[in-house]
């Protein structure tokens, strides 16, 4: 998983938000995404929101329940 985050220009990431799980699982890809500052679209598989995760300007920030359009806007 760490290969395939740090090779990736950006990450998709279909989790439910818990923060523990198994080597390698998805916690760990969005772990070390956030660590790393990758930009990362995390879709909620319990809410179904959208979250990204991006540079804009010089800030890392998460951006909450966007819409598609709002996400290729940014």
């Amino acid at each position: 998983m760490e290969w395939i985050v740090f090779k990736a220009n950006s990450v998709l990431a279909i989790w439910d938000g818990r923060e523990k799980g198994t080597i390698g699982g998805t916690w760990e890809a969005v772990s070390l995404s956030k660590e790393i500052n990758k930009p990362m679209i995390h879709i909620d598989s319990n809410s179904r929101a959208i979250n990204l995760y991006c540079h804009i300007g010089d800030k890392y920030k998460l951006h909450r329940n966007l819409s598609v359009d709002q996400i290729i806007k940014l």
